[in-house]
């Protein structure tokens, strides 16, 4: 095992949008119990996302990572960003390349991906 990965959890490709089925959305993750699937938010569209803080690919911001939510390992930012937390977006982030972002991302404990463009890193230890 990478030594980076140590302690490490992720969620893999997951799908958020509804499948062609129309069955509820899910979280699928490589690990059990899946890091947030206790501290999920349930959307009204059927849709669940893993809440506290991320570093958002896709929007250029971290999100939430202002010490709000108990277990963050980043805290020194606003609640939608704020000074020294954006950065230029990545709209078109591979599932591979987020697992290697997570894999390079100090403090980054999963990430998770949607549509197979976007990625989000989870900094979070529940």
């Amino acid at each position: 095992m990478n030594s980076n990965l140590r302690g490490k959890r992720f969620l893999s490709s997951v799908d958020i949008a509804s499948s062609d089925d129309n069955s509820e959305s899910s979280l699928a993750s490589t690990e059990k119990p899946t890091p947030c699937t206790d501290s999920a938010i349930q959307l009204s569209s059927g849709r669940r996302i893993c809440k506290g803080c991320y570093k958002d690919l896709f929007d250029g911001r971290y999100m939430y990572c202002n010490g709000y939510y108990a277990g963050s390992t980043k805290t020194d930012c606003d609640w939608s960003g704020g000074t020294g937390c954006t950065f230029p977006n990545e709209r078109k982030v591979s599932p591979a390349e987020c697992q290697q972002k997570y894999e390079d991302e100090p403090g980054c404990k999963y990430f998770t991906t949607y549509f197979g463009s976007i990625c989000n890193l989870h900094f979070m230890d529940t």
